[in-house]
């Protein structure tokens, strides 16, 4: 996947699309618009624009066109993350969890996931160097 860069109002009417499946301009304005003071107008630009990138496709209804999300949040995350961390700590990896674990509160259940992450990792290259050895 091609790196996807997303803006945090992008983020806030992906989120709609993701939540409810398919939505609208007058969805996404009754959801993300109107609180932040956006004429319907500019978010039909936004979802066209999301549609160029090719994160969100429409079908027309009537007088209307339905946008659903082509891409999953995890997938814009990874997209996201990919990018951030090849610009700023390229070949660290040690820096930037150590940047992400110092700049986000984690619980006790959220480490414990990621050790589990970095065992799976851990047993995956232990795999592939046997089967590389043979």
């Amino acid at each position: 996947m091609k790196e996807l860069r997303l803006t945090e109002l992008q983020l806030e009417i992906m989120a709609v699309l993701w939540t409810k499946g398919s939505a609208t301009v007058a969805d996404v304005h009754a959801a993300v618009g109107v609180k932040r003071g956006l004429a319907a107008a500019t978010v039909a630009t936004l979802l066209r624009r999301l549609e160029k990138k090719g994160a969100v496709a429409h079908e027309t209804e009537g007088r209307q066109f339905v946008y659903e999300a082509l891409i999953t949040s995890a997938a814009a995350r990874r997209s996201m993350l990919s990018e951030v961390a090849e610009r700023l700590l390229p070949a660290d990896v040690p820096a930037l969890i150590n940047q992400l674990l110092a700049s986000h509160k984690i619980g006790a259940e959220e480490l414990a996931q990621v050790k589990k992450l970095i065992e799976e990792k851990e047993r995956q290259e232990r795999k592939a160097h046997k089967t590389l050895g043979e």
